[in-house]
């Protein structure tokens, strides 16, 4: 199934179903944040949506204002009222042409298909002359170009995760939850969390000091402090707030910048020997260095 596929159900009941080569988390953050809805749900070729605003929170507001320039406008308001990522994302919403329609109970599921993703979006609608309504728009035509475009985008630009090995799993949600508001969204094995990070997802790991960590070679873990060539670079708005967290959650701060570059920056570490920066905004350039 790689083309949009609508179905109905009952009277009131619309169903439309479309497969992505792309990861459940890409797909639903796509659906979520605002600076990727603005590139992609647009329908037709020649629209735009100068006014994306998308809370991503349960309870939080929607609004997507399009026009194609030529002096056509309508928008959409909503809100949203349970999420589950990366799994599932229910909504109402109702178009403004000018006139309001009723509303539209929306519950979209995103489920792993091999390598890519299946989508499946119930609509629920008051009557059947709404959904009649609704369909006499030819919705799936603009509906499938703008998923054809997220398409597109997701293929074009590969998903970046994270992974993250530590020596005991629950100290690392911890850490990273406490210090820096990493949430667990999932947990594949008993070892093994997946961590929203904000705009990427990061695998954390159990895995024993000692243990091998390379077919290719004989290191084995260990976490005391080690070279972390790739390491995580943590963008914060209230530099020493995060600082003092580090502190007291058991990192390390071994080195500070705030007059050398655009930003403040801090070489830091987490409990288990893993590298870190965080960085601030530039505001933060302002404060003495601190002990």
């Amino acid at each position: 199934m790689s083309k949009l596929e609508l179905t109905t159900e009952g009277d009131t009941h619309v169903i439309v179903k479309r497969r992505f080569e792309a990861p459940p988390e890409a797909v639903y953050r796509a659906h979520l944040d605002p600076e990727l809805i603005q590139q992609w749900c647009l329908g037709p070729d020649g629209w735009t949506m100068p006014v994306c605003i998308n809370e991503g929170k349960p309870g939080g507001k929607m609004r997507y204002e399009w026009t194609n320039g030529k002096g056509k406008s309508f928008f959409l308001t909503g809100e949203i009222i349970e999420l589950d990522p990366p799994h599932r994302i229910v909504h109402v919403e109702r178009m403004h042409m000018p006139d309001r329609t009723p509303d539209n109970h929306v519950v979209t599921t995103f489920v792993a298909d091999g390598s890519g993703t299946l989508m499946t979006m119930r609509m629920s609608l008051p009557d059947a002359a709404t959904r009649k309504a609704m369909l006499s728009t030819g919705m799936e035509r603009g509906m499938e170009a703008s998923y054809a475009r997220l398409e597109r985008r997701l293929v074009s630009r590969p998903s970046v995760h994270v992974s993250i090995d530590v020596p005991d799993l629950d100290a690392g949600l911890r850490f990273y939850g406490d210090v820096f508001g990493f949430v667990e969204t999932a947990r594949p094995f008993a070892k093994m969390a997946i961590l929203d990070a904000n705009n990427v997802s990061v695998c954390m790991h159990e895995k024993a000091t000692g243990s091998q960590s390379s077919t290719a070679g004989t290191a084995q873990r260990h976490y005391e402090r080690h070279w972390t060539p790739v390491h995580l670079d943590l963008h914060v708005h209230d530099f020493d707030a995060v600082l003092d967290k580090v502190r007291a959650h058991g990192g390390a701060i071994e080195n500070e910048f705030r007059t050398e570059g655009p930003m403040p920056a801090a070489f830091c570490s987490d409990p288990f020997g893993n590298g870190f920066c965080v960085i601030g905004d530039t505001r933060a350039r302002l404060g003495a260095a601190r002990p």
